[in-house]
């Protein structure tokens, strides 16, 4: 948060929404300055248009002007859990027969504020092929609002079915992507680093939960 200190204190910089559900809804900086008066330092409150004082498409952004065009998700923390206990690849197998759990985080690593509207994906694909699909609409993940530098936590839980043993594992192996901003509704100044891909051993790769039942 941006904050304004001044002889008698602090106070925090605010974006404020003026006629909000109009046509002339206007999204304003209010920020406090310091003026000296008589001898003494007094609080004042100073409005300001992003897009006028830093360019057009800049925005208020908890409590600060925030220049646009640049945003870029970056996938981290990826951990793959079965039963809510975090399973180790190097020496797990993950047992498919029960819901597969999937947490990642994503963190806005660019300048300027991305949100609501997008999509980020979890993909059961083929280990050697480039063949993908949705498990069973659940690897739809609708994403939240980030602003610079933000992270948001997601955790997805999904059934494999018959089809996901029949076309996506390979001898007891399968592998999982994860894409933020799946449906491709974000530009982001790097496309490159919204992918996490990895191939998973497979416990009773063929006995698997049919969704539904």
């Amino acid at each position: 948060k941006s904050m304004t200190t001044y002889a008698g204190g602090s106070k925090e910089d605010k974006c404020y929404t003026f006629r909000k559900g109009t046509p002339q809804e206007k999204t304003r900086l209010i920020e406090g300055t310091c003026k000296q008066e008589g001898g003494k330092s007094k609080f004042m409150y100073w409005y300001a248009d992003c897009d006028t004082a830093f360019g057009k498409g800049a925005k208020c952004v908890e409590g600060k002007c925030v220049k646009a065009g640049n945003v870029n998700l970056v996938l981290s923390n990826v951990k793959f859990l079965s039963n809510g206990v975090d399973v180790d690849q190097d020496t797990e197998a993950l047992d498919f027969t029960v819901p597969v759990e999937v947490s990642f985080d994503v963190t806005n690593e660019g300048n300027a504020a991305v949100n609501t509207g997008y999509l980020n994906e979890v993909s059961v694909c083929h280990p050697s092929k480039n063949n993908c699909h949705l498990p069973d609409l659940k690897g739809y993940v609708p994403a939240k609002a980030l602003g610079p530098k933000e992270m948001q936590h997601y955790q997805v839980s999904f059934n494999f079915d018959e089809n996901d043993a029949k076309y996506y594992f390979q001898e007891n192996k399968v592998k999982i992507r994860i894409l933020a901003d799946g449906d491709a509704n974000v530009k982001e100044t790097n496309e490159n680093d919204n992918t996490f891909e990895m191939v998973l051993n497979v416990e009773n790769g063929l006995v698997v939960t049919v969704s539904g039942q």
